[in-house]
């Protein structure tokens, strides 16, 4: 090791250039000679740009959204993303239908426009249903579409009141007891806090405010 050392320090440097913070600046992305960019090169970084800015609040990120009753509960804070849920219900052996396994597979999506507004499907899927001697039934769900606006949104308490506006349209099957009305209109209101930063309560509460049979 010290006779390497000792070599390093022995071999002839050289004269070294003088320091100096006046550097050249870095050249451009695009010369003089490169072709410019087209309106579709332009129209595609715009919707890319568009796309990134449609983030999800990160200002509450201990929350965590909702699984039962997902056709109505709805997570207080703004959100982009996309889940599949799966809807499992098993009937007892005195049920009318005997002792069966009923699915309901559920694709939501939600977009958040900024911090306070978002806009959200919560209802498009498909159903199976085991009526016994009846058989076996499936079909389209209806489809909920929505939009949901957060009143209050307390960061330092981690404290979250939204209240949302949703329409069923009557898009599924009636063989899985979809289309029961026209369509419906529903008024949700949801509220979220955090305790020590580990536990959460959340609570939703729903009106329907129209329905045509």
């Amino acid at each position: 090791m010290w006779m390497v050392v000792l070599l390093t320090m022995l071999m002839p440097q050289g004269e070294l250039p003088p320091y100096s913070v006046d550097q050249p600046p870095p050249p451009p992305i695009l010369s003089p000679d490169d072709p410019p960019i087209s309106e579709r090169d332009q129209g595609f970084d715009l919707f890319l740009g568009t796309l990134l800015s449609l983030s999800s609040d990160t200002a509450f990120p201990r929350f965590i959204g909702p699984s039962s009753n997902p056709w109505f509960a709805k997570d207080p804070r703004s959100l982009t993303e996309a889940r599949l849920l799966g809807v499992l219900n098993w009937t007892p052996e005195g049920h009318t239908w005997g002792q069966n396994l009923d699915q309901s597979y559920i694709l939501q999506a939600r977009v958040a426009l900024n911090k306070r507004w978002s806009v959200f499907i919560d209802k498009s899927g498909y159903t199976f249903f085991n009526r016994g001697g009846e058989g076996k039934v499936d079909g389209w769900n209806n489809l909920g579409v929505g939009a949901k606006f957060v009143a209050i949104r307390d960061v330092e308490n981690q404290f979250l009141v939204s209240a949302s506006v949703q329409y069923e349209a009557p898009t599924g099957e009636a063989a899985v007891y979809q289309r029961p009305s026209d369509g419906s209109i529903t008024c949700i209101l949801t509220a979220g806090k955090e305790f020590n930063c580990f536990w959460h309560l959340v609570g939703n509460l729903g009106l329907p405010v129209q329905a045509h049979e």
